[in-house]
C-alpha cells in the first residue's frame, strides 16, 4: 500500500509539474503575434461565415489583455463594398462591466481608415446587417448601451455616405452624398448613451469633395435624435 501511495504521489506531482509547464507555455504563445494572429483569423472566418459578407485582420497584437492592435483590418457590407477599413487600429480597454453593459476605452487611434455608410431606395441602411446579427434575442431588460470614450484619434482617415433616396447636387455641400478625405485630428471625452453622442473635437482637419476644407476645428458636439448641435466651436 505505501509502495502504491509513493506511486500515485509521484504520478501526480508529475502531472501538476507538466500542467503548469503548459499553463506557461501557453500564456507565452497567447502573447506572441503569430498565435493572436492564428486565433483572430478563425473569428473572422466564423463571422465571415455568420455574416455572409468578409471580415478580415491581418495580424494583430495584444499587450495585456488591455491594449490591442489590428493591422490591415476588412469589413465588406452585404454587397460586397467596403464597409470599415483601416491599416492600423489600436485601442486600449480600461474598464468594463458586462452586467450594466458599461465599457470605458481609453484610446482608440485609426490609421488610414476608410468608412463608407449608404442607405438604399428604401432608406435601409448597410450598417443594418450588423445591428441586426449583435442585437440580443433575450427581452429587454431595460439597460442600455454606455460606452465611454476618452479619445479617438484619426490619422489621414476618409469618410462617405451616400443616401440613393436623394440625387446628388452639383453645388454646394451634398449632405446626402458626403465625401470628407484627409480626416485628421481627435475626439476626446466622448460620451455613448442609448442613441446620444456628446464628445469634444480637437484640431479637426479635412476636406469635403465640393471644395469645403476644415482647418484646426475645435468645437464640444452633440449627437442625438434631435440632431447635431456644436458649441465652442
Amino acid at each position: 500500500m505505501a509502495k502504491l501511495l509513493k506511486i500515485l504521489g509521484r504520478t501526480i506531482g508529475i502531472i501538476l509539474e507538466w500542467s503548469l509547464v503548459f499553463l506557461i507555455v501557453f500564456a507565452f504563445l497567447i502573447r506572441t503575434s503569430p498565435v493572436q494572429t492564428y486565433l483572430a483569423q478563425k473569428a473572422t472566418n466564423y463571422l465571415s461565415d455568420k455574416l455572409n459578407t468578409k471580415v478580415k485582420i491581418d495580424k494583430v497584437d495584444i499587450v495585456f489583455f488591455d491594449q490591442v492592435a489590428l493591422d490591415g483590418f476588412l469589413i465588406l457590407d452585404l454587397e460586397k463594398d467596403t464597409l470599415l477599413a483601416a491599416k492600423t487600429v489600436f485601442a486600449t480597454l480600461d474598464d468594463y462591466n458586462l452586467s450594466d453593459l458599461n465599457f470605458t476605452v481609453g484610446k482608440v487611434r485609426l490609421d488610414e481608415g476608410y468608412g463608407h455608410i449608404k442607405r438604399n431606395a428604401e432608406g435601409e441602411s448597410n450598417l443594418q446587417f450588423l445591428v441586426d446579427y449583435f442585437k440580443s434575442d433575450k427581452p429587454s431588460s431595460g439597460k442600455q448601451l454606455k460606452l465611454a470614450v476618452h479619445t479617438v484619434e484619426l490619422n489621414n482617415t476618409r469618410f462617405r455616405y451616400d443616401d440613393a433616396r436623394k440625387e446628388p447636387k452639383n453645388f454646394g455641400v451634398d449632405f446626402a452624398h458626403l465625401d470628407v478625405s484627409n480626416v485628421n485630428g481627435s475626439f476626446s471625452d466622448i460620451s455613448i448613451v442609448g442613441s446620444d453622442i456628446q464628445a469634444n473635437i480637437n484640431n479637426l482637419t479635412a476636406d469635403e469633395k465640393s471644395g469645403l476644407t476644415l482647418k484646426k476645428v475645435n468645437s464640444s458636439a452633440k449627437v442625438g435624435k434631435s440632431g447635431i448641435y456644436l458649441s465652442d466651436v
